[in-house]
């Protein structure tokens, strides 16, 4: 089975602000977009030809955005997977350690989204099944690379995801490789 990386989403307090402290790496800016049913205002870093692209997501309305900044604040979303088959890969985690969210029974009949989670990772994982088919790799995204903190109790928990860019850091920090450059999360947003 394809599994891609989609995008890794990042929950900023402000994009515009996001945008000034990143202008540094000169990463291609998309469109900033606003979707009222989500509650946020959203903008991707990245080559448009490219998969593994950056999202910037600041919370402007109520709902699962704006808990989880009031939350935990600035930081890691989720890192989406692009999958043939949401269903079958669901059900080949089984047993795996990940948790399925409860709102996955309505997201993946509505849209082909399943949503992931475990107390010991600093992330939820989306799993979403596009339309068209899947044949690109790992070597064409702008995000080659995402490192997570991986528990001592739940070693091997992210392998289990069957992602190769998706590895457990050295040092309990978030690292992503972007662009051959690896960067720490926190250089980000400060």
């Amino acid at each position: 089975m394809n599994i891609i990386n989609g995008h890794v989403a990042i929950l900023v307090e402000s994009i515009q602000n996001t945008l000034d402290r990143v202008s540094k790496y000169n990463y291609p800016i998309g469109e900033i977009e606003e979707f009222e049913s989500e509650g946020t205002k959203e903008v991707y870093l990245g080559d448009d030809n490219k998969l593994g692209q950056l999202l910037l997501i600041e919370a402007i309305g109520d709902g699962p955005y704006k808990k989880a900044f009031m939350k935990r604040g600035e930081g890691l979303h989720h890192i989406c997977l692009l999958v043939d088959d949401v269903e079958n890969y669901v059900y080949n985690l089984s047993g795996s350690g990940w948790l399925l969210n409860p709102i996955s029974v309505k997201t993946m009949k509505e849209s082909d989204t399943a949503w992931l989670s475990r107390a010991c990772v600093p992330t939820l994982i989306e799993v979403y099944q596009p339309d068209e088919n899947l044949d690109s790799t790992a070597a064409n995204s702008f995000i080659s690379s995402i490192e997570l903190p991986e528990s001592s109790e739940k070693v091997g928990l992210l392998k289990k995801l069957g992602a190769d860019y998706i590895i457990p850091s050295v040092d309990s920090k978030i690292w992503l490789t972007i662009e051959g450059n690896r960067i720490q999360l926190n250089d980000l947003l400060n």
